[in-house]
């Protein structure tokens, strides 16, 4: 199974908020301005939000206690991040990798 695979499943599955993974994607979404793993979307896909009218108050714009729920998953403009956390991940990991090669080359120069 991908990363990508775990990642979405973790949210189909997870029960609580007080679980691990819930926490990490908190700071995740709060930091990164994204939602769920590939778009905001994936929280109604779960077990858990099946409800489909919820989603974690970290994907909030602006961010206050309650703000996800009863979204309406076709009116989230303005509301919500809709971007997927993934990609952002991917981008941040590449340009920290883009920075620690720079740094290396130079270096390796300046030696």
């Amino acid at each position: 199974m991908s990363t990508h695979e775990k990642l979405l499943n973790n949210i189909r599955q997870y029960p609580d908020k007080e679980n691990e993974f819930y926490k990490k994607m908190t700071i995740i979404q709060r930091r990164l301005h994204c939602c769920g793993i590939d778009e905001y979307r994936d929280w109604s896909n779960g077990d858990v939000w099946s409800d489909h009218s919820y989603i974690p108050d970290s994907c909030c714009i602006e961010e206050k206690f309650g703000c996800g729920k009863h979204i309406k998953l076709n009116e989230t403009q303005g509301l919500i991040y809709t971007d997927g956390c993934f990609n952002m991940i991917q981008k941040e990991i590449n340009r920290n990798l883009m920075i620690v090669g720079i740094l290396a080359f130079v270096l390796v120069f300046v030696e």
